[in-house]
């Protein structure tokens, strides 16, 4: 038997893995994006981490403008502190090649 996967049916053998267990609107219904809770991690337990490292990139290059980043911050920006976010752990780790543990041992 041809088991296809990609373009013919999607997830085939978990479909199939999990036919008696799941019920089939389960198994059939479509596709469904995943959610992140970007506006709880900012505002609520990474938003220090978030404002200090951002800042912290401001002070020693000119990608971004300091009052902008202010403005995202002031305006609740989630999903654009998460881009430039991530833009600068790139950038760290890639570029000015920071590693991760330096992160664990500085908490910066």
């Amino acid at each position: 038997k041809n088991v296809k996967i990609g373009s013919g049916v999607l997830k085939y053998l978990f479909k199939k893995a999990v036919k008696n267990i799941l019920p089939s609107e389960i198994i059939n219904r479509k596709k469904q994006g995943f959610g992140v809770p970007i506006y709880e991690w900012f505002f609520k337990e990474f938003g220090g981490f978030a404002r200090d490292k951002l800042n912290s990139f401001n002070s020693h290059t000119d990608f971004f403008d300091k009052k902008y980043i202010d403005v995202l911050f002031r305006n609740n920006s989630a999903q654009k502190i998460w881009f430039v976010l991530n833009f600068v752990l790139w950038h760290e780790r890639w570029i000015e090649n920071i590693k991760s543990h330096e992160y664990m041992e500085t908490g910066k």
